[in-house]
């Protein structure tokens, strides 16, 4: 199932609605993930070219009959040569528009292409104008988005029988991307985060071939594509006893998360949100041990706006969908990260991932 065709056309309205308040013709759209978010389209090779009149979308010959199934609200051109050539060959740019180009997703070199191809068009750089009407899920996007979270949920507990000491961090990730596809994910989100002992206190410690040893903290990060929707969820375990003092920083993060879900709601800044619980881990005497954000946005790439973090301005709206996750990483010694997807309601927030949150140690 895709977003409905009223759904694609609100899209192409907002978006012909920020060129207006821009002063701008027409946008040029190179990223993959926002030419999907515009026309429905899920292959690779393709950009697409939208102003007040036009919505243009350009492919090759390889996607021809993929397009025509995908795409709606868009006129398809197939290019001769290149995707920029595509363009001209249908005379789509004239020099008389003012055209904005996605700053953070044109290569330098295929930026000097477009300029050569049209000499003499004003090409003006933009930030972040479909991530901005993205950000606000529709209620398929949701429904797309609880499920990835809930493919996540379900791999985590067919792999923690498999999680023991003697098995290696490789094992665990293999795992949980096995049963990830298993229950329908197209794909991780990301390589998993599989990281235990002291190698638990790195954030983003990927999987190694380290042994997992008896009484070693084991964090897992991971999650998976649904329709083409991100999850991303963390959960820490104990392999074998915590120590008292894991388990009493693991009692601190696992406040600090609840302490900032209950107080989520729109009309709340991201920075907000995020002193919610970096203040408590802060009063606990672990504030030097909680060094990224709170959060980030979830969509059609795991990583999204806003960022949930401090001098993050953002203001949270309903149906934006955004993780919580707080964590201590204590060089050395271990680490503690504890990870929910939750979606933002006018009067607080629902939760997408439902994985137990108490901790757990495993024999």
């Amino acid at each position: 199932m895709r977003a409905g065709k009223t759904d694609f056309q609100k899209r192409l309205s907002a978006l012909r609605q920020s060129l207006r308040q821009r002063r701008l013709d027409s946008l040029l759209v190179t990223s993959r993930v926002n030419v999907r978010y515009l026309t429905g389209f899920t292959g690779a090779g393709s950009i697409c070219f939208v102003s007040k009149e036009q919505a243009v979308f350009v492919t090759d010959f390889r996607y021809l009959d993929q397009a025509r199934l995908d795409v709606q609200d868009f006129s398809i051109v197939i290019a001769a040569k290149t995707l920029f050539d595509g363009l001209k060959q249908e005379n789509v740019i004239s020099p008389s528009q003012k055209i904005g180009f996605e700053a953070a997703h044109l290569r330098y070199s295929h930026y000097l292409a477009l300029i050569e191809l049209f000499p003499n068009t004003s090409f003006e750089p933009t930030e972040n104008m479909v991530e901005s009407i993205a950000i606000r899920k529709e209620p398929d996007e949701i429904s797309y988005l609880a499920e990835a979270a809930n493919i996540a949920d379900s791999a985590l507990a067919r792999v923690l029988p498999f999680v023991k000491a003697g098995k290696k961090e490789f094992e665990i990730a293999a795992k949980l991307s096995y049963r990830m596809r298993c229950s329908g994910a197209e794909k991780d989100s990301f390589d998993p985060v599989v990281a235990s002992g002291w190698r638990s206190a790195l954030p983003h410690g990927m999987a190694s071939d380290k042994v997992i040893d008896d009484g070693d903290f084991l964090v897992m990060d991971f999650g998976a594509v649904y329709k083409g929707y991100a999850s991303d969820i963390t959960r820490t375990v104990a392999v074998g006893k915590a120590s008292p003092n894991m388990k009493m920083i693991y009692g601190i993060v696992k406040d600090a998360q609840q302490k900032a879900i209950d107080a989520a709601r729109a009309g709340m800044t991201c920075d907000a949100l995020d002193r919610v619980a970096r203040d408590y881990i802060h009063q606990k005497g672990f504030g030097q041990y909680f060094g990224h954000s709170l959060g980030h946005g979830l969509g059609l790439e795991v990583h999204s706006p806003p960022r949930v973090g401090a001098g993050s301005e953002t203001v949270l709206e309903e149906n934006f969908v955004i993780t919580i996750e707080p964590g201590i990483y204590i060089p050395n010694v271990g680490g503690v990260r504890i990870e929910d997807d939750i979606v933002i309601q006018k009067d607080g927030a629902g939760l997408l991932t439902h994985f137990s949150r108490e901790l757990l140690e495993i024999e």
